[in-house]
């Protein structure tokens, strides 16, 4: 098993490193390490295949669950089931992430980002092709609407986090 660096997909501002993929796993998970900064959020997305864990390492986030924004600090752990819209961005200006998918298969996609075309259409596209649905834009939450979550968003009791 190696480790991998893959670059951002289209933001200078994200780097996923696949710690084991498919081929390392028999497909039967994927572990991937990201680092962003705020800006090189991903757009808000569900997967249809993989059921998602992620743990934060540092930094915090506004996690949105469907329709529903969480607080995450250090130390907190979200599980998103396939199937579920979800996205997130930074409240810090960088944060590092462990993302755990079962089964394997979604690395892949963030490979495919790489080509030439950097445009939104051909990331709806390859998404896809990947069972990844992009259901809104990246920037589904401006700095503005960020500290307006702060003290409306819903907290949650099952996902430990950071006080708002």
């Amino acid at each position: 098993m190696h480790a991998r660096i893959i670059p951002p997909p289209v933001s200078d501002q994200a780097a996923a490193t696949v710690l084991a993929g498919g081929e390392d796993t028999g497909g039967r998970f994927s572990l991937i390490h990201v680092h962003c900064l705020r800006g090189g959020e991903p757009p808000l997305h569900r997967h249809h295949h993989e059921d998602v864990v992620i743990h934060v390492l540092q930094g915090e986030l506004a996690f949105r669950i469907n329709d529903v924004t969480h607080y995450l600090g250090s130390g907190a752990t979200v599980l998103v089931p396939r199937g579920i819209e979800h996205g997130y961005a930074l409240r810090s200006d960088t944060a590092d992430l462990l993302m755990l998918l079962t089964p394997a298969g979604a690395e892949t996609c963030v490979g495919s980002f790489h080509e030439s075309d950097t445009s939104i259409e051909h990331m709806v596209i390859a998404a896809a092709h990947h069972g990844i649905e992009i259901t809104g834009p990246a920037s589904h939450l401006t700095t503005s609407d960020t500290e307006h979550l702060l003290t409306s968003a819903h907290p949650s009791p099952i996902l430990p986090g950071i006080d708002t």
